[in-house]
């Protein structure tokens, strides 16, 4: 591409679809041009140097109006007090002593710290000092070199003694200054403004063909000042000019944008151009004088800020040229000052932009690629512009194809991930569909062949061929695929998961395994062999039907053995020992132990043979069983414990009888009112669950122990759980403790009494028997809760062991002593008859006689209370 103007920027459009574009220094172009991405690491920068001036206004040793004024940041940018415009430039960075100055900023100098009268020059700062700041910042100042000429006539470094030139510049004092030409440790307070710290052109207006030299005075700071200018030059071009000035910065970028301050004159820069790798200056910017802009600025007393669009060039660059129209004709015609011109830049281009001067791209196709291949590039001739582009033109690329054996592959990829789940209770196993791939560009026809079968899954040909048939591979093009292939379509169903795993070789089972099916691919040059593996993942729901099992198998004990204690009684029932324990209260005991260990039952209840629950507790059946458990453990202690402890109420209100003045009184107790009292101490377990159950009723939900690399549940565990389950679990405990507290004194009260007629010796033995196992238990269930298998069995083996050992400690001394008699002492000892040496029958029928003091013990109507 081509443009008469200069040099034109070159990006790609489009990509090609089979094959890749790199630039000629071998970076591959990912993306293609964007008009809206100006580059990465944009950057802002000052000017560091100049290069070359058209003119300035001044001369030696006089710093004002001085084109080195354009270095570094603003020095008379407007402030509150000072808003610039037509006032003379004054230096804003003393007006606030508190704020730092930036290195690389111009500053003046005192170059005699030591004593002796002050000689201030021109410096740049070299260096802050790390942690000093504000009025007590301190630097290091490097002065600028000046110069005269010598007794050849050629300039040489002097040093300023005074404040005329050339008379206070001597070149032997600066050949006297010891070491490098540098002030250090400076304070903020040594160093001075610089007066009319602006560049100002030497001629207010356009002044013709007229010749003018800097000479001597003019080139005091550096040869680049001394100036040979004719503005005729300049205003006779195409885009006139009366002034230009050419600046440095530190580091090249790709230009994206130039701001510059002006407190008088703004508005005249006409042009900016760039230099490239080549040495030719590149327009970035063109236009007419911007007369209204400095109406509205400079001349109502503001500061003027340049700030226009300019062209993006596609190479880097660290040389500047501003173009001013000083005219009165056609430019602005006053006195023109550039206070700074800061540039933004970046340190990279999109690849879809050719760096200057690169005018090729290398195409390299895509493996087993053949046919036609189109690319799209543009011209610009202003980066960035909408507008000034030369539109795309295509490039066309013919790919030759070259016969070969195919190559075999697959997707989605050579191992596809496989995960079985539930939903709504049955096994999903998703088909996974399998797309085998014959990549051949010599156009033969391919086909392909299963050679191994999976060992736990089966595969099915898409288009319903048998297994080991050769399937002839279609011409495929997907979309957004441009890559030349032959498909078949395979689809493998993996095998049943559930809760039980995959079962192996050897009979095993896992819930993680691998599964593979070979293929082949041939053409008639030969062919290629592929293994797609399927990494098969299956969710371990923690069912143990073993466990479970067991549970009944506990609760089918305690039941029998609750039933034969039951009907022992009612055999039993004329017997002296049996009908002294108080009959309804013992088969009470039995029925409570029947009800507590039915626990088991919902303990034992999951999911597995339900909806799934997922984790939101969604599963009823399972729900319900959850509260059921509270609810038979419940009632099963009330009706366990209660009947003992009413029964042990009883005995010791008819024992704890009293003669006055030789008569005796008895106490009285009904069925009905220890009934009554039985029925109190469940209506305060049934009020505590009925709230739980109204309130936050416990619910089935399934936490995950293991998850995979796709963030699928591996592991998990089902339970019962409410947020506010601690809460009803510590008011129940509590009261349960409070009533086997009552319990306690109960035993301690009738600990005198034949245990014919009070169990308390054996209640005490199965309190602490109780206490022992749920001390052991609590600790055991917290560490066996992380599975649901040993959880359950824990608490399993708790509700067994305590309805058992209750059954036991009641019972048992009870069936002793109706088979072999009693010989405890205490209180209604006598009342008991031996059966030592005789028959179970006889001890049975024996007509014994009570003693007034306990007939009340086997009352069987209800009477009330007399005393």
């Amino acid at each position: 591409a081509s443009d008469m103007e200069g040099d034109v920027s070159l990006v790609i459009q489009e990509l090609p679809k089979k094959g890749s574009l790199y630039t000629k220094d071998g970076y591959l172009i990912e993306r293609p041009y964007d008009i809206f991405h100006a580059g990465d690491n944009i950057m802002a920068q000052y000017v560091d140097e100049v290069i070359n001036v058209s003119s300035f206004w001044g001369g030696a040793f006089f710093s004002g109006y001085h084109p080195m004024n354009v270095i570094g940041s603003p020095n008379c940018a407007p402030s509150p007090t000072t808003p610039g415009g037509v006032t003379e430039c004054q230096d804003q960075r003393f007006e606030d002593l508190s704020s730092d100055l930036i290195v690389g900023d111009l500053i003046m100098v005192n170059l005699y710290r030591g004593g002796g009268k002050p000689v201030y020059t021109m410096g740049r700062v070299w260096k802050h000092h790390d942690e000093t700041s504000g009025e007590t910042a301190v630097y290091d100042v490097k002065p600028i070199e000046v110069q005269k000429k010598n007794m050849s006539g050629g300039l040489e470094p002097c040093l300023k003694v005074g404040e005329t030139y050339p008379d206070s510049c001597d070149i032997q004092a600066r050949k006297d200054w010891q070491g490098e030409f540098m002030i250090y440790n400076v304070t903020r307070s040594e160093l001075r403004p610089i007066d009319a710290g602006v560049w100002c052109p030497l001629n207010q207006g356009y002044i013709g063909d007229v010749n003018i030299y800097g000479g001597e005075k003019a080139a005091v700071y550096g040869e680049e000042y001394n100036f040979k200018w004719n503005q005729k030059l300049g205003y006779s071009k195409v885009q006139k000019y009366t002034e230009f000035i050419e600046i440095k910065y530190k580091k090249p970028v790709f230009a994206v944008n130039m701001e510059v301050g002006s407190p008088r004159g703004g508005g005249a820069i006409v042009s900016i151009k760039a230099k490239d790798p080549n040495g030719k200056w590149q327009v970035l910017y063109s236009g007419s004088a911007q007369r209204e802009a400095n109406a509205m600025t400079n001349e109502r007393g503001f500061y003027f800020i340049f700030d226009e669009t300019i062209c993006r060039p596609s190479f880097k660059s660290d040389t500047y040229r501003l173009e001013l129209d000083t005219s009165s004709e056609t430019g602005i015609g006053t006195w023109n000052y550039i206070d700074y011109v800061k540039l933004f830049g970046a340190e990279e281009l999109q690849r879809a932009v050719l760096r200057f001067p690169e005018d090729q791209v290398v195409y390299k196709p895509e493996p087993n690629q053949f046919g036609k291949d189109e690319f799209k590039f543009a011209a610009y001739d202003c980066g960035g512009s909408r507008l000034r582009t030369s539109g795309g033109k295509t490039i066309s690329v013919q790919i030759t194809p070259t016969p070969d054996f195919p190559k075999a592959t697959v997707e989605p990829s050579d191992k596809i991930y496989v995960y079985c789940t539930l939903n709504n209770g049955e096994v999903v196993k998703p088909p996974v569909p399998v797309t085998l791939i014959g990549r051949d560009i010599d156009l033969e026809e391919v086909s392909a062949r299963i050679t191994e079968l999976p060992r736990f899954g089966t595969v099915k040909w898409a288009s319903g061929a048998k297994q080991g048939q050769d399937i002839k591979m279609n011409e495929s093009f997907p979309e957004g695929i441009t890559v030349y292939r032959k498909t078949a379509e395979l689809t493998f169903h993996p095998p049943l998961c559930y809760d039980r795993g995959i079962l192996m070789a050897d009979g095993s089972k896992s819930f993680r395994a691998q599964d593979s099916v070979s293929f082949n691919v041939t053409d008639a040059h030969g062919s290629s062999v592929k293994t797609v593996v399927f990494d098969l993942h299956c969710h371990d729901l923690g069912y143990d039907d073993s466990v479970r099992q067991l549970s009944i198998a506990l609760f089918a004990t305690n039941v029998t053995v609750a039933i034969i204690t039951i009907l022992w009684v009612l055999v039993m029932r004329n017997h002296p020992v049996v009908r002294a324990a108080q009959i309804p209260f013992l088969v009470l005991i039995s029925v409570g132990c029947i009800v507590s260990s039915s626990t088991l039952l919902p303990l034992g209840v999951n999911d597995s043979d339900n909806p799934f629950s997922s984790y939101e507790g969604k599963n009823e059946y399972a729900n319900a069983a959850c509260m059921r458990s509270v609810w038979l453990y419940t009632l099963g202690f009330v009706l366990t414990f209660a009947p003992l402890f009413a029964k042990m109420y009883r005995v010791n209100r008819i024992f704890a009888s009293f003669t006055i003045k030789g008569t005796t009184r008895q106490n009285h107790l009904s069925n009905t009112s220890l009934i009554f009292m039985i029925l109190k101490f469940a209506l305060v377990d049934i009020l505590i669950v009925f709230i739980w159950q109204v309130y936050d009723p416990l619910v089935y939900v399934r936490v995950v122990n293991i998850e995979n690399e796709h963030g699928n549940p591996l592991k998990s565990n089902g339970g019962c759980t409410s947020s506010s389950s601690a809460a009803f679990i510590l008011a129940i405990s509590i009261y349960h403790v409070l009533v086997l507290l009552w319990g306690s004194y109960l035993c301690y009260s009738t600990y005198g009494i034949t245990t014919a007629f009070s169990e308390a010796k054996y209640v005490t033995v199965s309190l602490v028997s109780n206490l022992q196992l749920l001390v052991l238990a609590i600790p055991v269930i917290l560490i066996a809760n992380e599975t649901a298998s040993t959880s359950l069995f824990a608490r399993s083996g708790v509700v067994f062991l305590n309805d058992l050992s209750v059954l036991f400690f009641i019972f048992g001394p009870k069936a002793k002593f109706v088979f072999y008699g009693t010989v405890e002492h205490g209180e209604g000892s006598g009342f008991i008859a031996t059966a030592k040496n005789s028959g179970v029958g006889d001890a049975s029928k024996k007509n014994l006689a009570m003693p007034s003091t306990v007939s009340a013990l086997v009352v069987q109507t209800d009477t009330p209370e007399t005393t």
